[in-house]
């Protein structure tokens, strides 16, 4: 709408469609960001959940072990029945942050050694969990990823 002023010069009022267009643009674009950088944000925090998660079941399995030789019988739900784990671990079903399971077991034919999975994950979640537990896993293994499902051994 255009008015004449007090001098006979005409001038704009109110918002045309271009600048409220070009508004709009502006702030999907900003949402896009901000959106996709809370994905991967949120993506970096299950990955770090999932590993502080892996070392604390670690953690309390040799906790659990004491000073026995061997993890015979170890589980989480063992951990959580002696109250190392809290109870809402349970068995360890859909308690990872992605919904999937962590399972605790004695590691094959080796007592000595234990076996924590972690499923449900993503190739490229597992892969740079998987690298980020090498260092921790038992000696003369490697952490593996296969199906979605993060493996690792630890003594």
């Amino acid at each position: 709408m255009k008015l004449k002023n007090q001098k006979g010069k005409t001038a704009q009022q109110g918002i045309g469609i271009l600048e409220l267009l070009l508004v709009l643009a502006l702030i999907g674009l900003a949402l896009a960001f901000v959106f996709s950088n809370a994905q991967k944000a949120t993506g970096k925090s299950y990955d770090q959940q999932i590993l502080n998660d892996v070392l604390l079941i670690k953690s309390e399995a040799m906790a659990w072990r004491g000073p026995r030789p061997v993890f015979t019988g170890v589980s989480i739900t063992a951990l959580t029945s002696v109250g190392l784990l809290n109870t809402t671990w349970g068995a360890g079903t859909a308690i990872n942050p992605v919904g999937g399971d962590y399972t605790l077991a004695v590691s094959g034919a080796d007592a000595a050694a234990m076996q924590i999975t972690a499923t449900d994950l993503a190739a490229p979640q597992c892969a740079g969990l998987a690298r980020a537990l090498a260092l921790s896993a038992a000696e003369g293994t490697t952490p593996s990823c296969t199906g979605g499902v993060l493996s690792v051994t630890f003594r």
